[in-house]
């Protein structure tokens, strides 16, 4: 955009009446409508000789083929390029002479550009990058038959360079040129400004990498280009919506489009406040304390920023309106854009009801026959080695068309390819999709094929595993053995197959020791259905009596360990929260006698984590438990009741609590008073009556000592 004027673009091939040749070469540029822009080498090279561009690298096939007279140079389209820049004055050109696979080409230019981030010239750089392909000659795997191979080659000579001017560094190996490359801050300096820096809170891609979606990638790129603001993502569950999007964020932040990409999660939702979780995200990511929605966007107008609003099906109804809302108005505040994901696209919100210019919406289907071919043969390279090879192709197509190539069953699928033949595991498969003929079609391959994989467990594995149905979305490791009661060789059973089957996967949290099993969205209602449908109630109700006094044991222990560890205890909430609301919901209904410390325990890490509206919601439902007044339950539910009203801004209604308080409390020196008096001091502060409440401070002081 820079480089080319508005309205310049090159002719058509053939028109071209300087000069009048069969075949011109062209590159294919995009103008701002989306419409291609042909541009000839003499027009190219002008430009970018206007714009002083030092070096020109055309990494495509054959760029650099010429032939040995006029009429050769003539019948290679894509070489006249090379040649014809030459003649515009670039000082230096590098381009391929024959075909090159692509993982040459990555090999050569990232140790091409090293060496010229290291200050070395371009011939040099060169020369470098070629030895590195002489060193290094395996070109990745290939299937031969029923074997594979590593294809070995020496192609270091494909790339020419054509050089007219002097050999000179292209780059200054200055401190300023590091820390914007690199982005390391501080490098000999005073490291600048700072709050630009590209930063984002993107998941990991799976190990296995991001197959297909090009075209729907390159829709997400253009549409957002051509000032979309909002895209919404929809597709059944294990289409690969959450991992186009993070893709999709990943790459437009390399781009330049976004200095920052926030991901908002709601897969495991169990608060009532979508939209405080959403600006406690961006908060994060932004590097700004907000106090709600609307003080948000001042920030957001100064920093080109993607927001990631992830599995919004997941979300209550009641909450979903205050979220879509304000994420409409950060949508239109400078370079802000939307990207959502839901699994039916029907949000129930007037400005997301229907396609125009601001709002797009992108369906995902099944994966092409071809990506879907190349995610199989990258899973079939993880343990364990496969006792069968890869079939042949058709048969294979015909395989994955059973799951109408869905990249979630494909991957559930791999597992038993490695293990079965080929014929057995189509009949079975066939069966076990007949066998889902009551769930709703958009269903009935992925849990087929997870059905599948869950048969091939022995009779212990399968009484066991839907004891996992009671978690929501994950568990930290010694939570989970802890509530199903698995013995640790059961589980490491159990573990290797749901991770080979991509169906959980383990996170190593920093300053925690055991790993946090996160559930693919899909696996714990599935579980959950079979414990209910093979197991007696008896089961059932254990299971989530040991799963609500767990989570009640782990509430008051990071309590405590939250004055000690903070970031360390807050890691944790922070991926047990859905389990943790889970667990206080049921307490509550079920009227245990610790719900109130359960709520009082959950409300110090809601308060911190800006989940007001949850935190007041279990406030109340805990203050309505009829309990006897001067109990703990009783100062816990009041001490919530007062602190929720203070925090409001309703001091003198927080001052009449904290008063009923002291006086129920009575003279006699305790804990429970010394807080109260605190507590009223800040209601008295809060009034502007600072002497009085420096009276109560006094007195709790003197009630602490005793």
């Amino acid at each position: 955009k820079q480089i080319f004027p508005e309205g310049y673009a090159g002719t058509k091939a053939g028109e071209n009446s300087q000069f009048n040749r069969k075949n011109i070469g062209y590159l294919v540029f995009e103008e701002e409508n989306g419409k291609k822009a042909l541009i000839d080498a003499e027009k190219l090279g002008d430009m970018l000789h206007q714009q002083q561009v030092s070096l020109v690298f055309l990494s495509a096939c054959q760029s650099g083929m010429v032939g040995t007279s006029e009429e050769s140079v003539d019948e290679e389209a894509l070489g006249s390029i090379t040649v014809r820049l030459t003649k515009t004055g670039i000082p230096s050109i590098i381009a391929m002479t024959y075909s090159v696979l692509i993982n040459s080409t990555e090999k050569l230019l990232g140790e091409f550009y090293e060496n010229l981030a290291n200050g070395k010239a371009i011939a040099e750089s060169l020369d470098n990058a070629r030895r590195h392909l002489i060193r290094n000659p395996d070109r990745g795997e290939r299937q031969r038959g029923q074997k594979r191979i590593t294809l070995k080659l020496h192609d270091w000579f494909l790339p020419a360079l054509y050089q007219s001017g002097q050999d000179v560094p292209l780059l200054i190996n200055s401190p300023t040129f590091l820390r914007d490359v690199r982005g390391d801050g501080d490098v000999g300096g005073d490291g600048g400004d700072q709050t630009l820096k590209p930063q984002h809170n993107l998941p990991k891609q799976p190990e296995a990498g991001f197959f297909g979606r090009s075209r729907e990638l390159w829709k997400i790129d253009r549409w957002f280009t051509q000032n979309t603001r909002r895209i919404t993502i929809s597709g059944f569950g294990g289409q690969g919506k959450t991992s186009l999007a993070i893709e999709a964020g990943e790459w437009l932040q390399t781009t330049g489009m976004f200095s920052r990409v926030c991901f908002v999660d709601y897969a495991n939702f169990q608060s009532v406040d979508a939209l405080a979780v959403a600006v406690a995200t961006l908060a994060t990511v932004l590097q700004h304390s907000f106090l709600d929605a609307e003080a948000v966007i001042p920030v957001l107008s100064q920093i080109p920023t993607l927001i990631i609003l992830d599995n919004l099906e997941a979300l209550p109804e009641n909450a979903r309106p205050p979220l879509l809302t304000a994420a409409k108005l950060w949508s239109e505040v400078g370079q802000t854009r939307l990207l959502l994901t839901t699994r039916s696209p029907e949000l129930g919100h007037p400005d997301y009801l229907s396609t125009s210019l601001e709002h797009r919406f992108q369906t995902l289907r099944g994966l092409a026959a071809q990506d879907a071919l190349d995610y199989v043969q990258r899973l079939m390279q993880f343990p364990p080695e496969p006792s069968y090879g890869v079939p042949a192709r058709e048969d294979l197509l015909d395989l994955l068309e059973l799951v109408d190539f869905h990249p979630l069953s494909i991957k559930v699928l791999v597992p038993q390819l490695k293990a079965r033949p080929l014929a057995e595991l189509g009949q079975a498969l066939q069966q076990a999709i007949l066998d889902t003929s009551n769930l709703e079609e958009k269903d009935r391959s992925l849990v087929a094929s997870l059905n599948l994989s869950l048969a091939r467990l022995d009779e212990r594995a399968k009484a066991l595993l839907p004891r996992l149905g009671v978690f929501q979305g994950g568990a930290f490791e010694s939570e989970l053995l802890a509530i199903t009661e698995l013995t640790e060789t059961d589980w490491s059973v159990l573990r290797a197959q749901l991770v080979n089957a991509g169906l959980i996967e383990l996170e190593a949290v920093p300053g925690v020791n055991p790993p946090f099993i996160k559930f693919h969205p899909t696996l714990a209602p599935v579980l959950l259905l079979k414990l209910r449908n093979t197991s007696s109630t008896t089961e059932e109700a254990q299971l989530l009596v040991r799963h609500r006094e767990r989570y009640y044991q782990l509430s008051d222990y990071l309590y405590f360990e939250d004055n000690k560890n903070p970031d360390t205890a807050r890691s944790i909430v922070q991926r047990e929260l859905p389990n943790l609301l889970f667990a206080v919901d049921h307490a509550i209904r079920l009227n245990e006698d610790w719900a109130v410390e359960f709520v009082n325990n959950l409300n110090k890490f809601l308060n911190f984590f800006g989940l007001n509206k949850t935190r007041q919601i279990l406030t109340e439902r805990a203050s309505q438990r009829s309990v006897e007044v001067g109990s703990n339950d009783w100062f816990l539910a009041q001490s919530n009741a007062g602190e929720r009203l203070l925090q409001a801004g309703q001091t003198q209604q927080a001052e009449v609590i904290f008063q009923n308080m002291l006086n129920t409390l009575g003279e006699t020196a305790s804990y429970q008073r010394c807080l109260t008096l605190g507590r009223l001091g800040r209601c008295l502060r809060s009034q502007g009556r600072s002497p009085d409440a420096a009276t109560l401070y006094r007195q709790a002081i003197a009630v602490a000592q005793q």
